[in-house]
């Protein structure tokens, strides 16, 4: 039998562990691009609509973010202002509460006489549509890596037939 010198078999072992690295990563690179949903800002965009805000799953900076939303939501224009989950799993009650908690938190001189209505998720209740047609501004809650871009498209398109455009998007991480 031929003997293996030392040499060969760290020089193959060095080309197989690079190769192996290469392929893990195209592999990790092919699974990120296949998965269609909704992360970042930039998938957002995509969309065609603006990133309003992201609520993070750390208990930490919850309050922070929500406070955040409702100080941007008191100095703007709209009155009555409806937000919509992108399905059954985005909690839109709980976070509107949280608004408006954090709205009457705020210090006199903002606006915080707002008509926040939390609806049902627009995938499943189509009588969301009602809702948006009277209000002045309207903000998409999707569920952070569990929304397709498919399924938020839908959503803007859904109640662009109503006569409305999407006002922002805020991303819901969850834990």
């Amino acid at each position: 039998a031929p003997c293996v010198s030392k040499k060969a078999v760290v020089k193959y072992c060095a080309a197989g562990a690079v190769g192996g690295c290469a392929l893990a990563v195209i592999a990790l690179f092919a699974a990120f691009i296949i998965k269609d949903s909704v992360r970042t800002d930039s998938d957002v965009a995509y969309l065609g609509l603006s990133l309003y805000g992201q609520i993070p799953a750390d208990e930490k900076l919850y309050p922070s973010a929500i406070k955040r939303i409702a100080i941007g939501l008191s100095v703007g224009e709209a009155k009555k202002i409806v937000f919509t989950g992108s399905s059954e799993k985005v909690d839109t009650k709980k976070i509107v509460s949280d608004i408006k908690k954090a709205l009457k938190d705020l210090p006199s001189g903002v606006n915080k006489d707002l008509d926040l209505v939390a609806t049902p998720d627009i995938k499943n209740n189509s009588d969301v549509l009602l809702e948006v047609k009277d209000c002045d501004a309207i903000y998409y809650l999707v569920d952070y890596d569990k929304t397709s871009v498919k399924e938020a498209k839908a959503a803007s398109s859904e109640i662009a037939k109503a006569g409305r455009t999407v006002s922002g998007v805020i991303i819901v991480n969850k834990k």
